[in-house]
C-alpha cells in the first residue's frame, strides 16, 4: 500500500502506534506530580485529620472542629480547578468543597451533619488513593 502510496505522489502517513504531533499517549509528569502534591496536602490538613481521628473515636463534633473541617474541605475549591490535576480529583475535590459549604451552614445551631461531611471528606480520600 505504501508503494502505491508513493507512486501516486501521496505520504503514507504514520504507522500505527505513532503518536500524533501534539498529543501524548501517557499521563504528564506535571500532573502526577501535582495531583499527589494536592493529595498530599489534603491528606495531612490538620483540621481533616483532628475530624477524621475524632469521627473514628466515636465522639461528638464541636463547633470549633467543625468549622476549621469545613473551612479546610471548602478551601480546597481552589484546587479543583488546577490544570494538570487527575480529573478524577479534581470532581471530587470540586464536590465535596461545593456540598462543604452546604454541609457546613448549620454549625452554629448546633446542626453540623458529620457523617455526611464524613463522607464528602472519604470522596476526596478515595479519589486520592493511588496518588
Amino acid at each position: 500500500m505504501a508503494a502505491l502510496l508513493a507512486l501516486a505522489g501521496c505520504d503514507a502517513g504514520p504507522t500505527a502506534g505513532t503518536p500524533i504531533a501534539g498529543t501524548t499517549t501517557a499521563t504528564s509528569t506535571a500532573s502526577v506530580e501535582v495531583t499527589a502534591a494536592v493529595c498530599k496536602r489534603f491528606a495531612d490538613n490538620k483540621a481533616l485529620k483532628d475530624f477524621r481521628a475524632q469521627r473514628a473515636s466515636g465522639q461528638a463534633i464541636d463547633v470549633n472542629l467543625a468549622t476549621r473541617a469545613t473551612d479546610a474541605l471548602s478551601g480546597f475549591s481552589a484546587d479543583a480547578v488546577k490544570k494538570d490535576l487527575d480529573s478524577g480529583v479534581s470532581v471530587a475535590l470540586n464536590d465535596a468543597a461545593t456540598k462543604a459549604l452546604v454541609v457546613g451552614t448549620g454549625i452554629a445551631q448546633g446542626a453540623f451533619d458529620a457523617p455526611a461531611f464524613e463522607k464528602l471528606v472519604g470522596e476526596v480520600d478515595d479519589a486520592c488513593r493511588g496518588h
